[in-house]
């Protein structure tokens, strides 16, 4: 098989993966090659980090409708999602038949990143971590560098992330006729940065804080008895991401018949023109607030106790905490994009 074959081949396994998004465009000669637990891995693959002094090359596997990059462990593409590290047998490998260069994050992702998933039509660019004792490959998402270990995801800072060089072509020399020219070098543009993780305010997102950390631009989904707003939140417990309402600086949610008070989560942020509180019977687009084991939670609010308290749809039910406990409610409205 000659050079000329291979790197068809080659080509064409790489496309076998659609590319997640335009933004993987940026890098034009990446070449993702298919591959398959337990087969032997393509030679002259990307080595994204090391473990007990061994490449972890990078990879990257299709999981809960996403793209998702990761690393080359034991024959299989290892991934961090959903607070636990997932092993996917069937993935795609990135070659090294380009000019890559890892460059150190800040607050806005290089123009020239390599992208090599997607969430929920967000680009997922490819990144490495330090961490005990290894550097490991992952994505980033919320300004972080989300890998799986130990059969947990970990979120990481500081990290590094994928660019890929253009190599620079010389300018061919014209002939000389009668007086010599001088040649003027092109000036190279500037590409324009590209936000990281803040989004404009005009974007509908989920962004991640604290207790007693400020968001801007935070979206209310109701009110105590008292009219004291109740944003809308979520945070993980147990096997999933719940819907709740933020009160005194925690994120409150119903589960398992208690209301459990977390202090790290989300909140939703954007303004009120882009969402809508209607009937479980209008037809639009949902907003979903999370999910629990493979079932996704939309997010609701129901009246109870003179307030209006958003929650998670439950079976049908909207479930939300007050008072220590879990409230299953049956007359509620869901959240709509407008």
């Amino acid at each position: 098989m000659n050079t000329l074959t291979r790197n068809l081949i080659l080509i064409a396994a790489g496309l076998a993966m659609s590319a997640p998004t335009s933004a993987l465009a940026q890098a034009p000669s990446g070449v993702w090659v298919s591959a398959t637990a337990g087969r032997a891995a393509p030679s002259k693959l990307l080595a994204g980090g090391t473990e007990n002094g061994k490449p972890l090359y990078i990879c990257r596997g299709n999981h809960a409708g996403g793209v998702h990059p990761g690393k080359l462990v034991k024959g299989n593409c290892n991934i961090g999602y959903g607070g636990k590290e997932l092993h996917l047998k069937n993935f795609t490998l990135l070659t090294k038949n380009a000019n890559y260069r890892w460059v150190n994050a800040s607050t806005r992702l290089p123009a020239n990143t390599v992208y090599g998933g997607k969430e929920a039509k967000r680009p997922l660019a490819v990144c490495r971590a330090k961490f005990k004792g290894g550097t490991h490959p992952g994505k980033v998402v919320r300004s972080q560098c989300n890998i799986g270990y130990g059969g947990k995801e970990y979120t990481l800072k500081p990290f590094q992330v994928l660019t890929f060089v253009k190599p620079t072509i010389a300018p061919k020399t014209p002939p000389k006729v009668g007086r010599s020219i001088p040649q003027l070098r092109p000036v190279k543009p500037r590409p324009a940065p590209i936000p990281l993780i803040k989004a404009p305010v005009a974007k509908l997102d989920w962004v991640s804080t604290t207790a007693g950390k400020r968001v801007d631009n935070v979206l209310a989904g109701g009110r105590e008895a008292n009219g004291t707003a109740l944003p809308v939140c979520m945070a993980r417990h147990a096997n999933g991401l719940h819907p709740g309402k933020v009160v005194k600086g925690n994120c409150n949610i119903g589960y398992g018949g208690k209301e459990l008070y977390k202090k790290s989560y989300r909140v939703l942020v954007g303004t009120k023109a882009q969402v809508q509180w209607k009937p479980a019977t209008f037809r639009g687009k949902y907003i979903s607030g999370g999910y629990e084991g493979k079932d996704s939670r939309l997010v609701c609010r129901a009246k109870y106790k003179g307030g209006v308290h958003p929650g998670k749809l439950v079976n049908r039910k909207c479930n939300i905490g007050w008072g220590g406990k879990e409230i299953v409610l049956g007359d509620y409205e869901l959240l709509f994009l407008k």
